[in-house]
């Protein structure tokens, strides 16, 4: 029997380098658990960052990959994004990743990615599920 929806287990990990020093890792977190686990500590981690980041014109790198325990990919970014909208990237992010609860719920983008005309990688489509 197939595990689908909020049943389904997730991986994550989430890289923030320091303000304007792209090669110094400020904050790196991954874990596993059910939708409404990683959905609740994407969210922690949106509030955290907004309370230790000062806004301005600084920027940061920041990454993150969300996956399926069968390997498929939720979400992916990989870019610098300035500081005062990481906390909104990551509000992004839990609610995508809240979504996988119904997936007949999931609008027709690649996932939360910051269109700030940042330096971005191209984000990627995955497995084509992708909220």
């Amino acid at each position: 029997m197939a595990v689908t929806g909020a049943d389904s287990p997730l991986m994550y990990l989430v890289e923030i380098s320091e303000p304007d020093r792209f090669d110094a890792v400020w904050w790196q977190i991954g874990n596993s658990g059910s939708v409404a686990q990683v959905a609740a500590a994407l969210t922690e981690l949106a509030a955290r960052v907004e309370r230790d980041l000062s806004g301005g014109e600084e920027r940061c790198w920041i990454r993150y990959a969300v996956r399926r325990y069968d390997g498929g990919l939720l979400c992916q970014y990989e870019g610098s994004v300035r500081v005062e909208l990481i906390p909104g990237v990551m509000h992004a992010l839990a609610c995508a990743v809240a979504l996988e609860r119904d997936p007949g719920a999931r609008p027709s983008a690649t996932g939360p990615y910051p269109e700030d005309g940042g330096d971005a990688a191209a984000p990627s489509e995955g497995d084509g599920s992708s909220p």
